[in-house]
């Protein structure tokens, strides 16, 4: 489906460029928005605003972040499979993926017991995959410091995702993701270390401190 916000006469299409009048994005499974067809937002700084730009290749940001659901019994050879890191894109990418979102157990428990599993996290976080420790919980906040188990997921390198939801975890971290790639090859060519501090910060109230 297609969408053309000249239609809705009620809305002051501030953000639209002047004299366009093309379709601003699609949505079907997935939403494309064409941000060559915005204009700048008229407030904060010029580094501010350049956080708004995005060129094509930060289109695909979406194919790259997975989400996976811890269970007892899980076998490794799924989970690594999942992390696929082992898939190699081309001779300039070592990977296709470049972020997980863990979906742990209570307030981020891992399964610390399942030293096979925990290898496999340290070894994608070696690799520069961010992962996000996030709870099957409706409710509630994640906390690694709470317990042992969520201990040894801080340790293998795991970010916490606070009292986010899943949903909002991933959408996070896919725009930190677009927003600080490098212009190179590989579509996981970013500052790891930025998007996994900015993954703990709320940036527009997305979790409470």
């Amino acid at each position: 489906m297609d969408f053309d916000l000249n239609v809705l006469g009620a809305i002051d299409l501030v953000n639209q460029q002047p004299n366009v009048r093309e379709i601003l994005g699609t949505v079907d499974a997935q939403v494309t928005i064409y941000f060559d067809r915005l204009i700048l937002p008229l407030f904060g700084t010029d580094e501010e605003k350049d956080k708004f730009v995005y060129s094509p290749h930060d289109s695909n940001a979406t194919d790259c972040v997975t989400e996976i659901l811890f269970y007892p019994g899980m076998q490794v050879n799924l989970f690594k499979s999942s992390l696929m890191i082992e898939t190699e894109l081309n001779e300039e990418c070592n990977r296709s993926v470049c972020g997980a979102i863990l979906l742990a157990f209570g307030v981020g428990n891992g399964p610390s017991t399942a030293k096979d599993i925990i290898n496999v996290l340290s070894e994608a976080n070696k690799l520069g995959i961010v992962l996000v420790d996030a709870s099957q919980c409706y409710n509630g906040r994640v906390d690694m410091g709470t317990y042992d188990t969520g201990g040894v997921m801080r340790e293998v390198g795991c970010v916490g995702s606070a009292n986010m939801t899943p949903a909002a975890a991933y959408a996070k971290l896919i725009y930190l993701i677009s927003t600080h790639r490098r212009l190179s090859g590989c579509p996981c060519d970013f500052d790891v270390g930025e998007v996994k501090e900015l993954m703990e910060i709320p940036l527009r109230g997305e979790f409470d401190m």
